[in-house]
């Protein structure tokens, strides 16, 4: 299974140097779930559904961030896989944090 965000677009000059996505839901030992993200900011001629997706690293179980130039635009994929599917992981819910430091 995997679910797909809309593209969400941050304000003028609160452009993000990172994304934290946080992840809340059941994962049964022989699932997991793995999160991508497309970026675009201001500088790009392509559009966000041109840019191919990215997987972002896993910090621990439920924090991933990707560390990338300046975001304006962000859109979400995460993917839920397991072995059994009488086992299947269960998405809850999930926020993103555009950082910047």
């Amino acid at each position: 299974a995997k679910y797909i965000s809309e593209i969400v677009t941050l304000e003028d000059g609160l452009d993000a140097e990172d994304l934290r996505v946080l992840v809340t839901g059941y994962k049964p030992s022989v699932a997991d779930f793995e999160v991508y993200v497309k970026l675009l900011n201001e500088a790009d001629s392509n559009t966000i559904d041109s840019r191919p997706y990215i997987q972002l690293s896993k910090t621990s179980l439920t924090t991933i961030h990707s560390k990338d130039e300046d975001k304006n635009d962000f859109k979400i994929k995460i993917v839920l896989k397991t072995s059994n599917t009488a086992k299947a992981p269960r998405l809850k819910n999930y926020r993103a944090i555009a950082i910047q430091t």
